[in-house]
């Protein structure tokens, strides 16, 4: 499984869930913190974080040369995100089976064409999302990292406690007024978020997988104002979290989420109003198990 992304534990979860089945190597990023049992993890990619130009080469130029090793021995290949190395995957893909996830098909799509095309597989999330030779397979539920990073309590809380993780970006929408009682938590690398009603957990370097973890579980819901979405990682770790989801049903987000919580596109009225039923919303349902199986009809 070749896994460049070390922040985002997508790639790494996927491969422990594969791991009940089948012997997974994963490559992953050199700073990557979560590194699942039951998973070889080699951990020779160039950093996520802060590092020196001349470093991240020598490490782009090691990462090759170990795929390059790997790719002459049997088995298949998964990529899970692609970054700067889109022709030697593509060249992987002349000697493997690869199968290629495809996270947000149309305009935010930014796989390179060649890699694409040589792909064995392209796979979606799901079936609205489906492009010429795909398959869909589930997102995968944090079930693995959860119960790394999950603390053993969490202490109670008064009132409601929303929560806002990740990136700010145009998709990911504007965010609707508080009512009274409701408390906004914004937690990701991001810079800090003030105001009334406001808990900053906001970190310009990326939140530590324990931190997210705390937060996450100290919440009432999570809030996704996304207008441009597609299936959302963020939405699948709060489904993972038991933790109901109030936002615009665009993209694929109900297929995870449920629609108790989602309201139309671009309503911002309405998503005000669906905060003040927080504590009504019932926790969504996802089956943990439909990625494993999803998977072994594309690996075999």
């Amino acid at each position: 499984m070749y896994d460049p992304d070390g922040i985002n534990p997508y790639g790494r979860e996927l491969a422990a869930q594969l791991a009940a089945r089948y012997a997974v190597t994963v490559l992953t990023a050199g700073d990557a913190a979560w590194r699942p049992a039951g998973v070889r993890v080699l951990a020779v990619l160039p950093h996520n974080g802060a590092s020196s130009r001349a470093a991240q080469a020598l490490r782009l130029l090691r990462c090759w040369l170990v795929v390059a090793a790997l790719a002459l021995l049997p088995g298949q290949w998964v990529v899970v995100w692609s970054r700067r190395d889109s022709w030697v995957l593509a060249a992987v893909a002349w000697l493997r089976r690869l199968h290629l996830v495809v996270h947000n098909p149309g305009p935010r799509d930014t796989l390179a064409p060649s890699l694409r095309r040589a792909a064995t597989t392209l796979v979606v999330h799901s079936p609205a999302l489906a492009v010429p030779r795909s398959v869909v397979c589930a997102h995968p539920l944090y079930v693995h990292w959860l119960r790394a990073f999950a603390p053993a309590s969490v202490p109670p809380h008064r009132g409601v406690r929303v929560l806002l993780l990740g990136h700010a970006r145009p998709d990911k929408g504007g965010v609707p007024a508080m009512p009274r009682g409701v408390t906004l938590v914004v937690c990701g690398k991001r810079p800090p978020v003030g105001g009334p009603g406001v808990e900053d957990r906001t970190s310009r370097e990326f939140v530590p997988d324990a931190v997210l973890a705390e937060t996450l579980l100290s919440c009432d819901a999570l809030l996704a104002p996304y207008t441009g979405a597609t299936q959302s990682g963020t939405v699948a770790l709060a489904v993972t979290a038991g933790l109901p989801v109030v936002g615009y049903d665009s993209g694929a987000i109900a297929e995870l989420a449920g629609r108790d919580g989602l309201v139309a596109p671009g309503d911002e009225a309405a998503l005000t109003r669906m905060l003040r039923r927080v504590r009504s919303l019932p926790r969504p349902a996802a089956d943990p198990d439909a990625t494993l199986r999803d998977w072994t009809a594309v690996l075999g």
